[in-house]
This record gives C-alpha cells, structure tokens and sequence, in this order.
C-alpha cells in the first residue's frame, strides 16, 4: 500500500503470524489506500528524513506540507522573543528552511533549531521512562521552549498516560482516591485525543487506548462535580452517559484486534462491570 502521513490503514498480526489489514476512517470505491511507513509520533523534519534514507523517496502529503502539521503544531517551538508566538519552518519541505514565529518577525536558523530539538531529545532518551516524577520533572523543564503538543512531550505523555494508574505509587487506587492525580490523568487523556482525533483518526489503536484511558477520570469528575451541587442530575446523567459512550469507542476498537493481543485483552478488561466499579465506587 501508498505511504501517507495520516494513513487510513493500520496493520496488525494475528497469533498465526497473518497480517491483517483494515481501513480506520470510511474510504469510498477508488480512493487510495494508505499506511505508514515512518514512525506517526515523529515531527514533519524526522519522518522525512527517515523516509528519504531507508524507503528512497520525498513525502509531499499534506501533513508534511504544512508547518502546523495540520493544527496540531507537533513540531513547533515556543517564541524566546514575544513568547507568545509558535516558531514553524517558513518553508517546511526544506530540511534547510529557517523557522519563523506566526505572531512576532523572530526567526531561527535551521542549525539553531536542530540544537533545541538535539538538547531535548537528549534529556528525553536519558531520563527514566518507568518514573513518573522524572517525566513531569522532564516535561516543566522544556515547557518554555516547545509547543505542548510536541512529539517529543506527546510520547512523554503517553507515558504517564500508563504510569498514572499502573506503576506504584500510582495505582490506580491511589489514582482514583486523589484528586490532583486523576484530574492530571484526565488531562493527559485530553492532550493525547486532540492529536490522535486528528493524525490517527477513526478506529486506529492509539486513540482506542486514549479513550480507554480516559473514560474512567472522566466519569469521576462528573461524579465529583455533581457531588459539590457544580451540575445538575440532569447533567451527571449525561456526562455518564458521555463517558460510557468513550469507552463503548474503545472496546469498539480494541476488540477488532486479535484476542490473543494486548488490544484484544484490554478489550475485554474494559467490558466487565468492576472497571466502572472501581472508577465510580
């Protein structure tokens, strides 16, 4: 299958080792099939890099033609001069392109960009990935000089995405009985669905999981809020409902995958009753 930045095909295997194809969003009778053949998580500059290197040919999709990467500003960083402004490649098919703000007239050569994204994919590579402390501390240190959907702090958050409910000291009862950590988990969930909604649309994996992950915080704070007299019942009802309907999505998905696999399990775990249990008490 054609290679494209937003893909409309995922793949996975099976445990007889058979590859199985499916669309992700409705494709019409003539229209073209594609997948990925570079890493989705990486900025507009690394995918083609890795694609001109290992598969031979320029990517011209529309992801990679703009600078915003379609609204999702994964590659952007912050404006050091007006601070208020994303700085972007003025001319992003060009690896060589200077990168200019989209508020003020500041302007970085590619070299200088390269040495921001180099000082953070460094500490990012070297901190520990299993520590939850690490990662935030990781992510606040970097937070003034890159945009907050970042690639590079998407997959941070994807990791704390699993730690937060999983690893101790945050399991997931700990999670559930503190306020500040789920509302965090919450937020994270959010962060993660507002890219994957649009660079993975439709039935892919990662946003199955995000949803996953998200339904349970998000029905607790409409039963937090509801408590504090914040909603009506009227409300409450329909924000559960809401919340239902996320992981309805979910199992959805993950239950197109496999049994046998991770997504196929997960699938299962969200359908029993317990887990909405735990989450609501």
């Amino acid at each position: 299958m054609a290679h494209n930045c937003i893909a409309n095909v995922e793949l996975s295997i099976d445990n007889k080792f058979g590859m199985i194809a499916r669309t992700t969003v409705p494709v019409k009778r003539g229209e073209i099939l594609f997948i990925s053949y570079s890493d989705v998580n990486q900025g507009t500059r690394e995918r083609r890099y890795s694609l001109s290197k290992f598969k031979y040919f320029e990517c011209n999709c529309v992801r990679c033609c703009d600078p915003t990467e379609c609204q999702t500003y994964l590659s952007a960083l912050k404006c050091q001069k007006c601070s208020e402004g994303n700085v972007l490649p003025m001319k992003p098919l060009d690896h060589c392109s200077d990168w200019k703000c989209d508020h003020c007239s500041h302007r970085l050569t590619y070299f200088e960009v390269d040495l921001t994204i180099f000082k953070l994919q460094f500490a990012y590579k070297t901190m520990d990935h299993n520590d939850v402390e690490s990662i935030e501390s990781f992510m606040q240190s970097f937070s003034s000089l890159v945009h907050p959907n970042h690639y590079v702090f998407t997959k941070a958050r994807r990791s704390l995405n699993r730690l937060y409910g999983s690893n101790p000291p945050y399991r997931m009862e700990t999670v559930i009985q503190s306020p500040v950590l789920w509302k965090r988990k919450l937020a994270i969930c959010q962060k993660l669905l507002s890219v994957d909604d649009v660079l993975r649309p439709g039935l892919s994996v990662a946003r199955a999981w995000t949803l996953g992950e998200m339904c349970g915080p998000f029905m607790l704070q409409a039963k937090t809020l509801y408590q504090k007299k914040y909603i009506s019942q009227e409300e409450y009802q329909e924000r559960i409902q809401q919340g239902r309907e996320i992981r309805e999505e979910s199992i959805r998905i993950l239950s197109l995958e496999p049994a046998e696999s991770a997504e196929g399990m997960a699938a299962n775990w969200l359908k029993r009753d317990c887990y909405l249990q735990q989450w609501l008490g």
